[in-house]
């Protein structure tokens, strides 16, 4: 009898080890609505300045954590971008 609880105790324990080590995942949905100058995102990257960059088909997007701010072509600009669409 001792064995069989000590068997279930032992059980208990390391299942409870299992449900506490699983990380924790806090994720976000960005959306036109939010800043974001697409839907449809070609490329993105996150430089040293802990900035994330985003290529969409409405032109370089970047996020600070706090807000989304576009880099689009202009017309009459000194051609920075060649094309809203961004691939890469």
């Amino acid at each position: 009898m001792k064995q069989k609880l000590l068997s279930l105790a032992l059980l208990v324990v390391s299942a409870l080890q299992y449900i506490s080590a699983q990380p924790y995942c806090d994720v976000h949905t960005y959306s036109l609505s939010d800043g974001l100058s697409a839907n449809v995102i070609s490329d993105f990257c996150q430089t040293s300045d802990n900035l994330m960059w985003f290529g969409t088909w409405n032109g370089l997007c970047y996020f600070d954590g706090y807000r989304f701010a576009t880099c689009h072509d202009g017309q009459g600009a000194d051609e920075a971008l060649y094309s809203n669409r961004i691939l890469s």
